[in-house]
């Protein structure tokens, strides 16, 4: 039984990583930061909540996060999810570390009428902390869950 209420966890870790370029990304990277999402899912479950991570669902359903199309597609409908969570769980110490599309999630939360709340590193992922990027900042412990504000345009979007 859970010690606190079960709430649905958006998890936001790397996919591609530091590379811009989809058709670029080395197969290892995306299979290397597909099992470290899919270890964060499983922290969340144990702490007794539902994670979804996108980029651990639409891989599994044959979507291609290098294909132009798929990653679109994957985009738009990980964003639907987002809007349904209660928190989002940023796999980085703060958003300096985010990878692009990480940062596009956090931001995202952001535009929500009663957004997510932002979790940076919950204590529960301190064990994988040696897979984070290297960040130009002092690490930090985990922060508490903090409600964004704000109203932080994606590309292209219009307020």
């Amino acid at each position: 039984m859970p010690k606190t209420p079960i709430r649905t966890v958006f998890v936001c870790s790397p996919l591609r990583g530091t590379y811009s370029n989809p058709e670029s990304v080395p197969e290892k990277v995306i299979e290397k930061n597909l099992k470290l999402a899919k270890k964060l899912c499983l922290a969340v479950v144990k702490e007794g909540h539902a994670p979804f991570a996108p980029h651990v669902f639409y891989p599994a359903i044959e979507m291609d996060d290098r294909n132009v199309v798929d990653r679109a597609a994957g985009i738009a409908a990980g964003l639907a999810w987002l809007g349904q969570a209660a928190e989002i769980w940023v796999f980085a110490d703060d958003i300096e570390q985010c990878s692009d599309g990480m940062r596009m999630e956090v931001e995202r939360a952001e535009r929500f009428s009663i957004p997510p709340k932002v979790v940076f590193m919950p204590e529960c992922w301190e064990q994988f902390r040696s897979e984070l990027p290297p960040s130009k900042k002092k690490p930090t412990v985990a922060t508490a869950a903090v409600p964004l504000r704000g109203a932080h345009l994606l590309p292209g979007e219009q307020a």
